[in-house]
């Protein structure tokens, strides 16, 4: 019974038949979308202020919403019209930012599950909760996300975020990863995406690498990287200070501080210093 009325329901709105809206998305050239007040509002809160608190939507044929794509829109009010939505890696960002932003809850629940089951997305699923105030998703993000930093560490996504999120990450101490290279390595990766755009921020992240963990050839990395502000071999690197290198490995000299502990998934004992 059901399936036949969202059957009937969605036959009218594509012949157009009582459709007393029209609704058009950010693109300019787009034509709008033959819509029902009625079935916009029963699923969207936000239409349902639009449509009878006395905004002037209330009383116009013709509604745009100038922060959502056209294609998006037209899944969601699919949606509205049927209760089916298909959630990908490709669309889960914009149809969840849409959905925030129309209070349609069932399709954000849907998309923030389809985000949990993909480690790649991890990242974005911390991004998007802390942007949407969603504290405990962008917690369960972030655990995600160190438990599996070798690997996210080496997908694009990761390139994309802040210099804070990236801190935010390897000051953990249950950061996952076999050796500290491994963090240094994701650190010039992000650097190497963009040199000049990110130059600045370098100094400031290669201060929560554990330097003493470090094994001779990054080592030498980190302090070309320190000295030089940048990785670039089109110039030539600085000279490592006189020494640096024999000097370092002796731990005595290091100062007590969280820097200088072993990250818990090297393998080590909380050895406490």
């Amino acid at each position: 019974m059901a399936e036949k009325f969202f059957r009937e329901l969605q036959d009218t709105k594509a012949k157009g038949a009582l459709c007393d809206v029209m609704v058009k998305g950010a693109e300019d050239s787009s034509a709008g979308i033959p819509c029902h007040r009625n079935v916009l509002s029963a699923h969207s809160p936000y239409f349902r202020t639009m449509f009878t608190k006395g905004l002037k939507e209330s009383s116009e044929s013709f509604v745009q919403l100038k922060n959502i794509s056209t294609s998006t829109l037209n899944e969601l009010i699919n949606y509205a019209y049927t209760l089916e939505i298909r959630i990908d890696a490709d669309n889960v960002q914009p149809i969840l930012t849409a959905a925030l932003f129309l209070d349609i809850g069932p399709v954000a629940d849907l998309c923030w599950d389809f985000m949990e089951t993909e480690l790649a997305m991890a990242l974005m699923i911390q991004c998007l909760a802390d942007r949407h105030n969603n504290l405990t998703l962008a917690a369960k993000a972030k655990t995600m996300v160190i438990r599996s930093f070798h690997q996210i560490s080496k997908c694009p996504d990761f390139l994309l975020i802040d210099a804070d999120k990236i801190a935010d990450l390897i000051t953990s101490d249950d950061l996952r990863v076999d050796k500290e290279d491994d963090v240094l390595d994701a650190v010039l990766r992000w650097l190497d995406h963009d040199q000049a755009g990110r130059k600045a921020s370098l100094s400031d992240l290669l201060q929560f690498v554990r330097v003493v963990f470090l094994g001779p050839v990054s080592l030498e990395k980190y302090f070309l990287a320190l000295f030089n502000g940048l990785i670039n071999s089109a110039t030539p690197p600085l000279p490592l200070p006189s020494g640096i290198v024999s000097v370092l490995p002796n731990r005595q000299a290091e100062p007590v501080m969280s820097r200088s502990r072993p990250r818990e998934s090297y393998g080590l004992w909380n050895v406490r210093w």
